[in-house]
């Protein structure tokens, strides 16, 4: 009997100590300066517990919402809490190993592959989590997903590893191709109501129920704040997988007919040609040439191409850009033969190549260096910066993310004068 109880004390500290290896971690609401590192203490809230590992065993793991510290509270968009550097990240390949529960409500950037491996990993509704290279879940790992994931690189689901996007308002997004490989009946991937914007898709092995997969051109015209996300997680990075990031478009009337167009691109992924297409209506458009791009690029590249017929009245011109697996984007400009004598600004309509930003469409009658800057209705400024405005018609375009809704006033500084106009968004 006595041996029975020695051996009964012997195995409860054992599983004493078993429950009690599992920690909790909870990342500080008030975020950080410059971001959050996953390795440092200061990030958590238990500064005597410390960090996390990189390949974590049977932890609970909260990366919190900043807003949460706000009274009231409130909750920031994965683009706010991105471009005020209060994000969660780590440097290098983050593991989330079996038995723990990752649960994301701010936004975790890993530099490096992510894997899940036997663990729970939950996004929610104003969460992110966005890594540049790939994403592998295994072991029976599980990803649900009420917001964005985004991978530059690929996605893999294994044999025994699940995906489960939200059926409302999720989005998967990769730059590479989404693997499902598991077998069975049951589906591995359940995209009803969800989106997944993919370049490539292998599902030859698995089955994503719902939504066909999208291709990832189509992010910026179906949702704005995934695009601005990547955005901000490119810069924050130094990577570039959107296909085109166009700075400038510009057409110049040559003095003795014919139109100058000149663009340039401030990074490219996987870029074959643009097509140059001319309309005189606006709505019905015909192509005129093609330009080569210069697949992935990652520096700025300047291009060029001059219609020489002479029509008169307005023409519409815009650029079709298509990448090598044939997906492709328009980006659109205008220009007017008969020109005014002196320069003017107006702000147009968003369309699909600049959704949820302003576009300034600018004619300036000789090339120069203009101030443009926006204010809202108390003063205060919104948004500066130089611009080189071509000779003839150009278009600018200023980041969503630098000004809210509500009455705001745009002025452009000439070498001589200025001009103002009011602007309701």
């Amino acid at each position: 009997m006595k041996k029975l109880q020695i051996l009964f004390t012997i195995v409860s500290i054992l599983s004493f100590q078993l429950v009690s290896a599992q920690s909790t971690y909870r990342s500080n609401a008030g975020g950080c300066l410059d971001g959050c590192n996953w390795t440092i203490a200061t990030t958590w809230q238990d500064l005597v517990q410390g960090a996390p590992s990189s390949s974590t065993s049977n932890d609970s793991i909260f990366i919190t919402n900043p807003g949460e510290s706000e009274t009231p509270a409130t909750s920031h968009t994965p683009t706010q809490v991105m471009a005020s550097d209060q994000y969660v990240y780590h440097d290098g390949d983050l593991i989330i190993g079996s038995g723990t529960t990752l649960i994301i409500e701010g936004v975790l950037l890993v530099n490096g592959n992510f894997s899940v491996d036997g663990a729970t990993v939950n996004i929610g509704a104003n969460g992110a989590l966005v890594v540049t290279e790939s994403i592998q879940v295994n072991n029976l790992g599980e990803v649900n997903n009420s917001n964005y994931i985004v991978a530059y690189g690929d996605i893999i689901v294994s044999q025994q590893g699940n995906v489960n996007i939200d059926n409302t308002s999720g989005s998967i997004v990769t730059f590479g191709t989404y693997t499902d490989s598991k077998a069975g009946p049951q589906s591995n991937t359940d995209n009803t109501g969800g989106n997944i914007y993919a370049e490539n898709v292998n599902s030859t092995g698995g089955d994503i129920e719902g939504n066909s997969p999208k291709n990832t051109s189509s992010i910026e015209g179906d949702d704005s704040e995934l695009y601005n996300l990547i955005l901000e997680a490119n810069e924050k990075t130094g990577n570039s997988v959107l296909p085109v990031e166009l700075i400038f478009m510009s057409a110049q009337p040559n003095s003795e007919g014919g139109v100058h167009l000149t663009w340039a691109t401030a990074s490219e992924v996987n870029n074959d040609y643009f097509e140059i297409q001319r309309s005189t209506d606006g709505k019905h458009f015909t192509s005129i040439g093609f330009v080569e791009g210069n697949g992935t690029a990652q520096q700025r590249i300047d291009y060029s191409y001059f219609d020489a017929e002479t029509l008169n009245g307005n023409l519409f011109y815009r650029l079709k850009q298509v990448d090598y697996n044939g997906a492709f984007e328009y980006f659109h400009l205008v220009v007017n033969h008969t020109q005014p004598e002196k320069w003017n600004i107006k702000a147009l309509a968003n369309n699909t190549s600049t959704q949820g930003h302003l576009k300034i469409q600018l004619y300036s009658p000789d090339t120069q260096d203009m101030q443009i800057s926006l204010m809202n209705i108390n003063g205060t400024v919104l948004y500066h910066q130089t611009i080189s405005a071509q000779q003839g018609q150009s278009l600018f375009t200023i980041p969503h993310n630098k000004f809210s809704k509500g009455i705001m006033v745009l002025t452009v500084y000439s070498k001589d004068q200025k001009k103002s106009i009011k602007i309701i968004r």
